[in-house]
């Protein structure tokens, strides 16, 4: 009886022993398990067809705040595409118009030079004057804009002819915009001064050259007619006149307002820059000179 007993005790404690140890082993691979899970959840296949990604973001990715991202490369043979300029805002309200041009319009100040010279020899880079008549007649010789809107002979590009000061705001006279004495109309204009004399021009011996040096218009004070003096230093107006166009919209108006004896471009730039209103009053000629025997006409390229 005794035997019996001590057999029954020693096999219950045998089997104790051994659902401890099934036990533990249970809870030792759990634990192993939980760390490889751990381990291999970043490899998880975050594009995999059968993984539901609907609702789960991948973390953003860690940044430094305090240190500044590293500029794009660039290839220094790129050229710069960025041709462009937008107005000023920093000027006074009352100083802005409305203004429109050659396939363009826009809000500027007249005080903005920057921009409105932006503007024109953008808007001229398309063009060239040429000396040509309706029929067909004329040198047809060119006269060109270089980038920085000074204008040259094509047979001399290394003599300029105009010299370019800076855009300014107009007001188109003529053309289709004709609607008084000046158009509420207002444009772009580009400032000029004369670097060939009349007497250097001459003898260039280019009739479109000779023409450019010594067009006459009338003043709006007199029926007679002046020219522009023939001197270095004349300050005169340019304006492509696109109210006037010839042969299929190639050819147009080409205008030039000025004051007789004008050597100054102060009313136009700086501190004491007048208005388009003040200055298209001052300015007393307005040559067409498209028209008046001159045929000198903005030439689309």
């Amino acid at each position: 009886m005794k035997q019996e007993k001590f057999f029954i005790k020693t096999n219950l404690e045998a089997k104790a022993i051994i659902l401890f140890l099934i036990f533990a082993s249970f809870c030792i691979c759990g634990i192993l398990a939980c760390g490889m899970e751990r381990e291999l959840s970043p490899e998880v296949d975050w594009n995999a067809a059968d993984y539901d990604t609907n609702n789960i973001s991948p973390p953003p990715p860690t940044t430094n705040t305090n240190q500044r991202p590293n500029p794009p490369t660039t290839n220094d043979n790129t050229p710069d595409t960025n041709n462009t300029t937008e107005p000023s805002q920093s000027y006074s309200s009352d100083t802005y118009r409305n203004i429109t041009w050659f396939n363009g319009s826009g809000r500027a100040s007249y005080k903005d030079k920057e921009y409105l010279s932006f503007v024109w020899t953008n808007m001229v880079k398309d063009f060239y004057i040429i000396d040509q008549r309706y029929n067909g007649a004329g040198s047809k010789e060119k006269l060109k804009f270089k980038e920085n809107g000074d204008i040259y002979w094509e047979k001399k590009p290394d003599t300029i002819l105009k010299k370019f000061q800076g855009g300014t705001i107009i007001m188109y006279r003529g053309g289709s915009l004709w609607t008084g004495d000046y158009n509420t109309t207002y444009g772009v204009g580009g400032v000029y001064t004369t670097a060939t004399s009349r007497d250097e021009a001459t003898k260039l011996g280019s009739e479109a050259v000779k023409k450019w040096a010594t067009f006459q218009g009338y003043t709006k004070y007199s029926f007679g007619r002046y020219d522009n003096g023939g001197k270095v230093g004349i300050v005169e107006i340019l304006v492509l006149n696109y109210g006037y166009s010839w042969n299929g919209f190639t050819w147009y108006g080409l205008d030039c307002y000025a004051r007789k004896n004008e050597f100054s471009t102060e009313r136009y730039f700086g501190s004491n820059v007048k208005s388009p209103e003040e200055n298209m009053r001052y300015l007393d000629v307005d040559w067409k000179l498209w028209d008046e025997g001159i045929d000198l006409w903005f030439m689309k390229y």
